[in-house]
């Protein structure tokens, strides 16, 4: 029975923060495009444009020093597939 609430608590968390991030995603396209003109003033444009991307970050711990490549796993813009970056994991 604990197995089947933590997997619709762990389902509806997952659902709501993929809507979310959904949400401010539409909103910094519409405030781009031209058509619509500026549908957020700036600080409220870059808000939107961080907490999408804190939205749908994945929170690693990391147990070994180096060097890792990492791809954007983000399917919101274009281009997102092609967006790699180099993750560097140093000792304190």
């Amino acid at each position: 029975m604990a197995i089947n609430r933590n997997f619709r608590v762990c389902a509806t968390t997952g659902v709501v923060c993929l809507l979310a991030g959904g949400i401010l995603a539409l909103l910094v396209t519409l405030t781009r495009w031209p058509a619509v003109g500026n549908l957020l003033p700036a600080d409220w444009f870059y808000l939107a444009l961080t907490a999408h991307g804190y939205e749908h970050m994945a929170a690693e711990t990391s147990t070994r020093t180096g060097t890792y490549s990492i791809i954007c796993n983000e399917d919101c813009g274009i281009n997102h597939s092609t967006m790699s970056s180099k993750l560097y994991i140093v000792k304190k």
